[in-house]
């Protein structure tokens, strides 16, 4: 409100010096209303509990998983466990008579299993950043409340709408 507050004063001080007709200063006063309460409106939705950046996010998420086919979807979990189903099988199919292949597939199991713990904690870190994103919501839709700062309320939907992007990515991944 402090931010409302200056803007007011600054923009209609500006206006009086100028000496606007009394027209000037209601079209303005009404665009200040509509701009102020819309950000306003922002701000409380972004607090309350299923909140509008919030809802962006998690529907990107499930955008992804339905484009990749996952009813329930794929978390970091389920991922590194398949690459230890991948493992496990691996070793069972160890002969002697066979050592190279079998060597070979061991190798091969590793190594998927490291990429998919890489592809896993890629996904947790997503997570932890679109949760401190969240919170950091009420703080930066603040600064909608001035001309001269909504850029930064701007930018907040603007990098949501990325993780979220980057979270259906994530989530698109096809697992076996």
């Amino acid at each position: 409100w402090t931010l409302v507050l200056i803007s007011m004063v600054w923009t209609f001080g500006m206006m009086l010096l100028r000496r606007a007709d009394i027209g000037e200063f209601f079209a303005e006063f009404t665009r200040f209303i509509i701009f102020t309460g819309f950000f306003f409106w922002l701000l409380t939705n972004a607090v309350s509990g299923h909140n509008i950046a919030g809802t962006i996010i998690y529907s990107m998420e499930d955008l992804g998983k339905s484009a990749a086919g996952l009813p329930g979807g794929a978390s970091h979990t389920s991922i590194v466990d398949i690459g230890f189903l991948i493992l496990e099988r691996s070793i069972n199919n160890i002969t002697i008579l066979q050592p190279l292949d079998s060597f070979l597939g061991f190798i091969m199991s590793l190594a998927i299993i490291v990429i998919l713990a890489v592809i896993a904690v890629n996904m947790l870190l997503l997570l932890v950043a679109s949760w401190v994103l969240l919170y950091a919501g009420i703080f930066l839709l603040g600064f909608g409340g001035a001309k001269w700062t909504t850029d930064i309320a701007i930018n907040y939907f603007k990098t949501v709408l990325g993780v979220g992007v980057r979270e259906a990515v994530g989530a698109a991944i096809p697992v076996p």
